[in-house]
C-alpha cells in the first residue's frame, strides 16, 4: 500500500503527515464541532512515543516526542523536533473509541481515524481510502478521486461507528513518556 510510507510519515511529523498523504478519509470542512470534542488523553498524559505496525511488529518512529496541548475541547498536537502543529479533536464513539479529526491548518482538508485507549497507549488506526472501498455500505458515502477520497454529506458518527468495526486494527500506537 502505497500510503504506508505516508503514515510513517504522519506519526513522524506529529499527526501531520496522514492529513497531506491523501488516501486516508478527508472532509473540505469539519464533520464534528469543536463542541464535540473530549479529553481523550486526559489519564494517559501529553507526551508521547510513536510507533507504526510493520508486518506485525511495532516499530519505534525516529524523531522526537508527539506533545498534544489542550486547547478548549480540541488539543494541538506538534512533534518535539518540528514547529508544524496540527489540531486534533477526540470524539466519542462509545466502547472506548473516538473520532480523532485532524487538520494541519486553516485552509486545509480534515482527516479522520479511529482511536482507542488499551493498555495504557492511544491506539489509532487511519481510515485508509482502499478499505471504505472494501465496504459497499461505506463507499456509499464517501467520493473516491484516484487514491484519495473524501467524506460525503450523508456520513455521519454512526459511519465512523460502521468503519471502526470494518478497518484494520490499530497501526499506530502512542506510548505516554513516564
Amino acid at each position: 500500500m502505497p500510503c504506508i510510507h505516508a503514515l510513517r510519515v504522519f506519526v513522524a511529523a506529529a499527526l501531520l503527515a496522514f492529513g497531506l498523504a491523501g488516501c486516508v478519509l478527508q472532509s473540505p470542512d469539519a464533520l464534528f464541532p469543536e463542541a464535540k470534542g473530549v479529553a481523550a488523553l486526559e489519564k494517559l498524559g501529553m507526551r508521547f512515543t510513536s510507533e507504526s505496525l510493520s508486518k506485525g511488529v511495532w516499530v519505534a518512529e525516529d524523531g522526537g516526542e508527539i506533545i498534544f496541548t489542550r486547547q478548549g475541547k480540541h488539543y494541538v498536537a506538534r512533534n518535539s523536533n518540528e514547529n508544524d502543529e496540527i489540531t486534533v479533536l477526540f470524539v466519542p464513539l462509545g466502547s472506548g473509541r473516538f473520532v480523532l479529526q485532524a487538520q494541519e491548518g486553516e485552509g486545509k482538508p480534515f482527516a479522520y481515524m479511529i482511536a482507542s485507549i488499551s493498555e495504557g497507549r492511544m491506539m489509532m488506526s487511519p481510515l485508509f481510502c482502499d478499505e471504505l472501498k472494501a465496504n459497499a455500505e461505506l463507499a456509499a458515502q464517501v467520493t473516491f478521486t484516484g487514491t484519495d477520497c473524501s467524506a460525503r454529506a450523508t456520513w455521519t458518527a454512526k459511519s465512523f461507528a460502521k468503519a471502526a468495526d470494518v478497518v484494520a486494527p490499530a497501526r499506530i500506537r502512542l506510548t505516554p513518556v513516564k
